[in-house]
């Protein structure tokens, strides 16, 4: 899909003609296909009264799809209405047989394992995850995003060799965003960064902005700053922590204007650490 390549616009006009056929000609299952697509797009945009219009008619046609309901709780994460969210993805993966929409999950609860703090939902994931994280057994799409869900997992434990491992990996996919709108690049910063090798870790962070910069990702442009800037914090050479300020002031800036609760938590603790 154009969208993982981050030309979500031009994958946009292209579903809307998709879906329309779809509904011109009653194939329910076209259709459907063609407003997951578009609602992925919406999110990773950062639209989310658009994005749950989408869902919602995703629902209507087909209540048990799956993946609208994990598009419904990662909007519900970002915007910080996290008290469900735990037993909706548990129920999401317990459904056997889709390795792909499970590890979509996992990808979700390493990120609000994050948000939280919790190393026990982390170890979970990196169980689940390992084995889908061998590239000769499994497909590309799955042994991606095997990889980024463990780079959050290696950067939790502060493990060197774990990230160098999951980079030697996910180092030939740049450029991408996956189905739960994290950036390749990215999470090649954060597999850097835990690697102690800085100067890689800063150009990947700069990837990761001007990939979403590019493709009007708002929501991992935010999250893309704010790790480039704790990146820089960290390293603390001459000026990082100037440009970090810059940094966690533009991502502070986004996920207000997009009512991302859970970053905007984030930056601003980052913000009075740097002013204390």
């Amino acid at each position: 899909s154009l969208m993982f390549l981050g030309m979500g616009n031009q994958a946009e006009t292209q579903l809307k003609e998709g879906i329309a056929v779809g509904n011109r000609i009653r194939s329910r299952i076209q259709y459907v296909r063609g407003l997951h697509s578009i609602a992925r797009i919406t999110i990773v945009q950062g639209d989310w009264d658009k994005a749950k219009e989408f869902v919602i008619q995703i629902t209507e046609q087909s209540p048990m799809y799956l993946p609208g309901k994990l598009f419904n709780a990662l909007i519900r994460y970002h915007l910080g209405s996290l008290d469900r969210l735990p037993d909706e993805l548990d129920d999401i993966s317990s459904v056997p047989g889709n390795a792909g929409l499970q590890i979509n999950v996992a990808n979700l609860q390493a990120m609000f394992a994050r948000t939280i703090d919790d190393p026990e939902l982390l170890d979970s994931i990196a169980r689940f995850a390992a084995p889908l994280a061998d590239s000769n057994s499994n497909l590309p799409d799955t042994f991606v995003q095997a990889c980024t869900a463990l780079a959050l997992v290696a950067e939790y434990r502060d493990d060197k060799a774990m990230a160098s491992e999951h980079y030697l990996t996910l180092s030939k996919y740049p450029g991408i965003i996956t189905e739960v709108g994290i950036s390749t690049d990215r999470m090649l910063g954060i597999l850097t960064k835990t690697m102690g090798q800085y100067e890689d870790a800063t150009r990947h962070f700069e990837d990761a902005v001007a990939f979403c910069k590019k493709a009007g990702y708002r929501p991992e442009l935010a999250w893309s700053l704010h790790d480039y800037a704790v990146m820089l914090l960290d390293h603390d050479e001459p000026d990082d922590q100037q440009k970090a300020t810059s940094m966690l002031d533009e991502s502070l800036q986004i996920s207000t204007d997009l009512g991302m609760r859970p970053l905007m938590e984030r930056v601003l603790s980052r913000r009075d650490i740097l002013k204390a």
